[in-house]
């Protein structure tokens, strides 16, 4: 689990699934779900949980995720407050 996001991401051939959320964290905030697919942190296309834990290692507080639900069309941003 990330700390700093409250969820728990796994690498799934060149995709990104969220595999846990925990409640009341900053990604459950955010709107997140178990089984969305994480594309970008701030701009970054990230496809490995290296990239991903690089993205959120150097990210300012504020964070924009662009995240792809599978049931949607298309993917959509959201922002969330990282925790100290």
């Amino acid at each position: 689990i990330t700390p700093a996001l409250g969820m728990r991401i796994q690498e799934t051939g060149g995709q990104l699934v969220i595999t846990e959320v925990v409640p009341l964290s900053p990604a459950f905030n955010a709107g997140l779900e178990v089984g969305d697919l994480l594309l970008e942190v701030n701009g970054k296309p990230v496809r490995t949980e290296k990239e991903y834990s690089d993205a959120i290692d150097s990210s300012p507080r504020n964070i924009r995720l662009l995240i792809k639900d599978p049931n949607r069309p298309t993917a959509s941003s959201v922002e969330a407050v990282l925790n100290p």
